[in-house]
């Protein structure tokens, strides 16, 4: 009965082994779970492509270069079509100079430069600067040479100039600006003796009464007061005529191009002969 006894055991066992085969764990949803994991090993490897063509931070670097001069790194990204700064984790080392000459910027806002604390030069010239907010340059207590020339600029507080306690050489030249109530802060702010080398070769371009004068030479006191009409007996109200602007001699810092990488230098090709000068 015992020998019996076993060989049923044996053969319900046998009978029920396909049975504990068929319920193995993936076996019922083996195909799903199969896509589920091919799924996720392509988004795995699309990740790991985007992180190595981009840097850890997971943003597209743009094809600048990273160069050491007199020990100091310089990191050029002229004409890359930027249209904004890219993030300082996108350099392996940290930038002493950051050349953004010729992109497409159109404004600067609050914080751009967070991460580029240590820059004591930045060059944004010949882009499409029109807006800067108060707190674009927050952190560049290092900078001491800024340049904003041949941009859009149209007004600039001078708030956005206190967070860069040792600049000394601010270009500000061929913006189009217009000389009214909100730039009299900046105004007087570049007319302090101290500032002899910021915003030197700005000039307005608004209202017609100030057109082509100096920021440096304009009376601050009277950018906020508005034209008033003037009466004559008859009873009739008239306007002041706006003197015409006056011309001078055109200034070779005005229509040639400066650069500080890899020296200083000027680019003055299909603007008349001018003799080189240095424009700090």
């Amino acid at each position: 009965m015992r020998v019996i006894s076993h060989l049923l055991l044996t053969v319900v066992a046998l009978s029920l082994f396909p049975s504990i085969e068929m319920k193995r764990p993936g076996q019922g949803r083996g195909r799903k779970g199969a896509r589920q994991r091919l799924t996720q090993d392509r988004l795995m490897m699309k990740v790991q492509r985007r992180q190595s063509r981009s840097g850890p931070s997971g943003v597209m670097i743009p094809n600048c270069s990273e160069i050491t001069q007199s020990r100091e790194v310089y990191v050029d990204c002229q004409d890359q079509r930027l249209t904004s700064i890219p993030t300082s984790s996108a350099w392996s080392r940290i930038p002493k100079h950051l050349l953004m000459a010729r992109n497409h910027i159109k404004a600067l806002w609050d914080g751009s430069f967070l991460g580029y604390e240590s820059l004591t030069s930045l060059d944004l010239q010949q882009n499409q600067i029109s807006q800067v907010e108060a707190g674009a340059f927050q952190g560049l207590t290092h900078l001491t040479t800024l340049l904003l020339q041949h941009n859009q600029l149209r007004t600039l507080s001078d708030e956005a100039l206190i967070p860069m306690a040792n600049l000394h050489y601010l270009r500000l030249h061929d913006n189009p600006w217009k000389c009214l109530c909100p730039m009299e802060s900046l105004i007087r702010t570049l007319q302090v003796p101290s500032n002899r080398n910021l915003g030197n070769h700005a000039k307005c371009a608004e209202p017609i009464s100030l057109k082509n004068r100096k920021l440096k030479q304009i009376d601050p006191e009277l950018l906020c007061k508005e034209l008033e009409p003037v009466g004559d007996p008859n009873g009739n109200v008239t306007h002041p005529i706006e003197p015409s602007p006056i011309r001078g001699k055109s200034d070779a810092t005005m229509l040639c191009y400066a650069y500080i990488f890899p020296h200083t230098w000027m680019d003055c090709k299909n603007q008349g002969k001018f003799k080189f000068r240095p424009f700090f």
